[in-house]
């Protein structure tokens, strides 16, 4: 009962994240060896400077990125240690693999259909 509970709490906390930018930028950095500015971020991502810097300050705070400066520069990294990015990166890879599904869904039912044809 109390590790239900617990999950719940953690799941709670991580429907605060589930934004397309929260979710875009935890994937990327999830899915790509990135060492760039956050300037660099937003543009590989596609989001204004300023909303990539309220997002990654709402990520900080749950523990879920680190903010590295360098110089004048500030680099994003995912905190891999984060019980709450672990269960976030969970949601990205059941999308990605439903995703995945559905796409392969798409391509049989094109060839059936044009088998049909």
């Amino acid at each position: 009962m109390g590790q239900n509970k617990e999950l719940h709490r953690e799941y709670e906390k991580l429907s605060r994240f589930v934004g397309k930018t929260h979710f875009r930028l935890i994937a990327f950095l999830h899915c790509e060896e990135f060492w760039g500015s956050e300037m660099e971020l937003a543009k590989r991502i596609g989001v204004s400077y300023p909303t990539l810097r309220k997002v990654v300050r709402e990520l900080s705070e749950e523990g879920m990125v680190r903010q590295i400066r360098i110089g004048r520069s500030i680099l994003v990294v995912p905190n891999r240690s984060s019980p709450l990015l672990k269960s976030y990166i969970k949601l990205i890879d059941c999308i990605s693999r439903l995703q995945r599904l559905k796409n392969g869904y798409r391509s049989d039912s094109r060839s059936e259909d044009s088998e049909e044809l």
